[in-house]
């Protein structure tokens, strides 16, 4: 297919940009064609989000994208599944008990989606994690306006690892995958359970865990999955697409099935809720097996 003449883009993009942010978005389109059209000049490209904020993008990355993703197309705009009420009234439920609610951002790149959810729950507290550095250093200048983002440098499996290392560092920013090593290497860096991040957090529950995380879902899910007893919502990317023949998401949803979610695909990401009644049933269920075993 041939590629879109820049006119062409730079039309799409300002139409795509409008209709997401009204008039602003038109000054948004403008910067960010110089990331889609590649223009010479300064590496790092600012973004004015309406409201409040701004998030800076890297040329000759995958920034770009992941913005486009998760900005413009919404891809995180858990508004738009019928089962997002119960989240909401979860969060509500915990905030009114005076507790905080945590999500936590496995894979969190450059913190664009901790955003979206911080602006979505302003209230909760967001752990972000991510692994690379250079993601990392992003992250924490995209996210420290925001004093409810904690920013960790790690990443996230199912037990504590000293060192773990970038096996693909050719591969885009956003595609990093991340393997055990037997040694501390100059870009190792530890890795965490859930549970030890709720530990972090002072909490015992999870409202949100999002997982991107470029098949390292295959190790967080094969042992050590209580914590999904305690956590409200899931939103993950799965990838057999990415790693065919290897099973990468089997452990997820073998581990997915122990527990009361539904499930809903929107824009390519998976988003598992649990609705109250479920969790009530559930919770019934185990009691009546405890008397019985009794």
């Amino acid at each position: 297919m041939a590629k879109k003449s820049p006119l062409r883009r730079a039309v799409r993009c300002v139409r795509r940009f409008v209709k997401q942010f009204g008039l602003p978005g038109i000054g948004m389109s403008l910067q960010f064609l110089r990331l889609e059209l590649e223009t010479p000049g300064a590496p790092v490209v600012a973004l004015k989000l309406p409201g409040e904020g701004t998030v800076w993008l890297r040329k000759h990355t995958s920034d770009k994208d992941v913005f486009f993703q998760i900005f413009v197309i919404r891809e995180y705009d858990l508004a738009g599944v019928p089962q997002f009420a119960h989240l909401k009234s979860d969060y509500d439920r915990a905030l009114a008990a005076g507790e905080t609610p945590l999500i936590v951002d496995c894979g969190a790149n450059i913190g664009l989606a901790s955003i979206w959810f911080a602006r979505l729950f302003p209230q909760a507290r967001i752990y972000s994690i991510e692994p690379d550095a250079n993601n990392f250093a992003m992250l924490r200048s995209n996210t420290e306006a925001y004093a409810n983002i904690v920013p960790v440098q790690a990443a996230i499996w199912d037990r504590h690892v000293a060192a773990l290392s970038i096996v693909n560092p050719d591969a885009a920013a956003s595609f990093y995958q991340v393997a055990e090593s037997d040694e501390v290497k100059p870009d190792s860096v530890p890795a965490y359970t859930m549970q030890e991040i709720m530990s972090m957090a002072g909490t015992s529950r999870i409202l949100l865990a999002k997982i991107d995380i470029e098949g390292a879902e295959r190790a967080l899910f094969r042992s050590n999955t209580n914590w999904l007893a305690e956590t409200k919502a899931l939103a993950i990317e799965l990838h057999d697409w990415l790693l065919p023949e290897t099973g990468s998401s089997r452990n997820f949803l073998v581990a997915l099935a122990q527990h009361p979610f539904e499930v809903v695909w929107h824009h390519g990401t998976m988003f598992c809720v649990k609705l109250p009644d479920q969790e009530t049933a559930r919770a019934g269920s185990a009691n009546a097996s405890r008397v019985e075993a009794r």
